[in-house]
């Protein structure tokens, strides 16, 4: 790749007013704090399971597409292949299908019925990301099989109390006129309406990268060609101390295509094209109170693809749809010296619609509590 040098120097372009509050992200922080290991919130160095942190900064280093892009040079962390030149997350070798995917905690359409996917992958916008906090290794006692190999758990960034912007601009062309030639171009804006009361954020993204000719035949495609939009927007409303809501609304649309031909003695030339449709409503209440805290969220996602081939060609499974209905809750009991008690519950349901399935689908409801407790046994 040759990296056009003025994208390349531009990895985060602060909006002007707001130059001294992106100042304060650059504070090192030994200790951070993170989610994910148990159903609290603690330092690194003291979560009962080996964990990595991507932050925002390293995110801003470097150019980052897409979660796959964002996760190199993890730790434990592999890429696997999934056909048609994508790639697959696996940790610790487990099979890609037991690395859960989470947003903010949240569950996503689980595209892993569908062959070749690699949808669940960018979900987020890069910008709309405050830092990856990666599990390695298996948790399924707090989120189910699903992570058997570890937990990828992308957390967004919030509004706070002062205005926030930046602009990535990025982009690179190929050699030998192969095609190739990627740009993208994302914008993260938030901060208070009401101060203390009322927040909200935006983010927005574009990407576009042109299908690469194989050098071996440059009428089928080596890599697909990509563009996608997404945004995403949420409302932060504090109307006491300590009470706290949350409402998020995010969707996208990706499109995909390559060159390719029928196999045979007399192969056809097609191109294959597919739309990637994503969309998600959420809904969270957290409340701290003197006894400890709790969380309540309800939240949607939906993910359809469609699949259309040129040359009078015919997919098998032209149409694909998943949806995800789920709500949850947990509480932390602290009142008790040196005991915390977490415990909480899942609904979920999961509907799949596909032609490629025995009567055009699928649907499961899945039922889950959880309760775990810790013991200090000295106060250090």
């Amino acid at each position: 790749m040759k990296t056009i040098k003025i994208f390349h120097a531009l990895p985060l372009l602060p909006i002007a007013f707001m130059a001294p509050a992106v100042a304060a992200d650059d504070v090192i922080q030994l200790n951070p704090v993170v989610v994910t290991a148990t159903s609290l919130e603690q330092n690194i160095v003291d979560a009962p399971s080996a964990m990595s942190i991507i932050t925002r900064k390293e995110l801003d280093n470097r150019p980052v597409h897409d979660l796959v892009d964002a996760l190199q040079g993890t730790e434990s962390i592999q890429f696997t292949g999934e056909g048609m030149t994508r790639r697959g997350i696996s940790i610790r070798g487990m099979p890609t299908s037991h690395t859960l995917i989470l947003l903010d905690g949240k569950r996503i359409s689980s595209a892993g019925a569908i062959a070749h996917s690699d949808y669940d992958y960018n979900w987020m916008p890069v910008e709309a990301i405050e830092r990856i906090e990666v599990v390695r290794g298996p948790i399924s006692s707090l989120y189910g099989s699903d992570a058997l190999g570890g937990v990828v758990n992308v957390i967004p960034r919030k509004p706070t109390d002062e205005w926030k912007g930046s602009l990535r601009l990025g982009g690179g062309l190929m050699d030998h006129n192969r095609g190739g030639g990627s740009h993208q171009e994302g914008i993260y804006l938030g901060g208070p309406v009401i101060k203390d009361k009322l927040g909200i954020s935006f983010t927005g993204t574009n990407q576009r990268r042109e299908a690469t000719k194989d050098p071996a035949d440059p009428t089928i495609s080596e890599l697909e060609g990509r563009q996608s939009h997404q945004g995403d927007m949420t409302v932060v409303f504090t109307p006491f101390d300590n009470h706290r809501f949350d409402i998020g609304y995010g969707s996208g649309r990706e499109k995909r295509w390559r060159d390719t031909k029928t196999s045979g003695s007399s192969p056809k030339n097609y191109q294959s094209n597919e739309t990637i449709e994503r969309e998600q409503q959420s809904f969270k209440y957290e409340g701290d109170w003197d006894w400890g805290n709790t969380i309540i969220r309800a939240y949607r996602n939906r993910l359809d693809r469609n699949v259309r081939y040129t040359n009078n060609q015919k997919p098998s499974d032209p149409n694909t749809t998943i949806k995800n209905s789920i709500v949850d809750f947990h509480a932390n009991l602290t009142a008790i010296d040196r005991h915390t008690v977490s415990f909480g519950g899942e609904w979920h349901e999961e509907e799949l619609e596909s032609q490629g399935f025995a009567n055009d689908g699928a649907s499961a409801i899945y039922r889950s509590f959880f309760i775990q407790e810790q013991y200090a046994i000295t106060p250090d």
